[in-house]
Parts: C-alpha cells; sequence; structure tokens
C-alpha cells in the first residue's frame, strides 16, 4: 500500500520556525540597514493599526538576489545542532511514497530549507510566494500557503495519488487539510 505524506513545516516536521531564525540572520547582516529598519517600523505599524502578523513587510523593496544569497549563506553557515527532525513522519515513508510539505514559511526559505535536508524524502514543498516586482520583494503576497488553501492543496494531491494519506500538523490552520486525510495527526510534536 502506497503513502501520501502531507506535513506542515514549522512545528512539525522540524522544532524551528524556519522564518524566524532566518529573519534573526538576515536583518543583522550589513546591506540594507537603512531599508529594513523602515521594513521594521512598516511591520509595528501593520501590527498596530491593521492587527496584521504579516512578516513579509521585512523584504519588502530588497532585492531577490540579495534574499536569495543571504538564504545561501544563511544555510551554510547557521550551526543546525538545535534542528530537530521529526523522523517519525520521515520514518512513515517508503520509496514509494509521497511526502509533500505545505508550510506559510515564504518559498525563497522553505524551498531551498528542505532540498538541504530532505532532498531525497520531499517529492514536493508549497510554500508561501511573495510578489516582486523589478526583481524587489514587495510586501503583497501572491499565494499564501494557510487554512483553507492548504486544505485546497491537499484535496488535489489526494485526488491525484489514490493512496492512503496520511495528515501531520501542529496550529489550528493545519486542522483544514489534516481533516481531509486517513490518518489525522495535529498536536504538539516538540
Amino acid at each position: 500500500m502506497q503513502k501520501l505524506i502531507l506535513t506542515d513545516l514549522d512545528g512539525t516536521l522540524v522544532n524551528k520556525n524556519l522564518e524566524r531564525e532566518f529573519l534573526l540572520y538576515f536583518l543583522i547582516s550589513s546591506k540594507f540597514r537603512y531599508r529594513k529598519f523602515i521594513n521594521l517600523g512598516y511591520y509595528f505599524l501593520s501590527k498596530i493599526f491593521l492587527n496584521s502578523n504579516n512578516t513579509k513587510y521585512f523584504y519588502y523593496d530588497i532585492p531577490v538576489a540579495y534574499v536569495s544569497s543571504s538564504v545561501d549563506r544563511w544555510l551554510k553557515k547557521t550551526n543546525f545542532s538545535e534542528l530537530k527532525i521529526n523522523n517519525d513522519i520521515l520514518n512513515l515513508k517508503s520509496e514509494k511514497d509521497k511526502l509533500f510539505v505545505l508550510t506559510n514559511c515564504p518559498s525563497f526559505i522553505s524551498i531551498p530549507f528542505c532540498s538541504k535536508f530532505f532532498s531525497k524524502e520531499i517529492k514536493g514543498v508549497f510554500a508561501t510566494k511573495i510578489y516582486n516586482f523589478d526583481n524587489h520583494f514587495h510586501f503583497r503576497i501572491k499565494r499564501r500557503v494557510l487554512s483553507n488553501y492548504k486544505k485546497i492543496i491537499a484535496q488535489k494531491l489526494i485526488n491525484y495519488y489514490p493512496y492512503k494519506s496520511f495528515g501531520y500538523g501542529d496550529s489550528k490552520s493545519d486542522k483544514y487539510f489534516i481533516s481531509l486525510c486517513d490518518n489525522k495527526y495535529q498536536m504538539k510534536f516538540f
């Protein structure tokens, strides 16, 4: 029997919030300090006046190439000794099974991260995408992989792969896609 395994990334497959970890690295780097300071202001203003927790403001008007190279440097230089991987999920997968990650973490962080740590295990990553104009990031989100959108992706994958499905997640927003799976695991994993 082949399996379709759908999992969240942050707090489920790994114990860290990868975007937060990257932002700590990114904000202290020397380039674009003035722009990052302004973006920090945008973030706090949106949090106060719009009741928004959109961390994507941190990337506003910063070149896509610079952010991508920062992710590459972060992945090479960071000591991931505190990173814990949920081997219960990975051990469930056999060679013919399909494992997909559905995450709100931006694609420019989650895809390189998964390529580095899970290149053989993961079939695909569905991640949040941020608009970019003239090769600079915007704060507007093109595709937010959260709640109902995770459910839409899961439904398409379940319809495409007629396997026994397993859903793993740690937050309320994960319940939408987990509810579609044959085997449901919604809990704190770490």
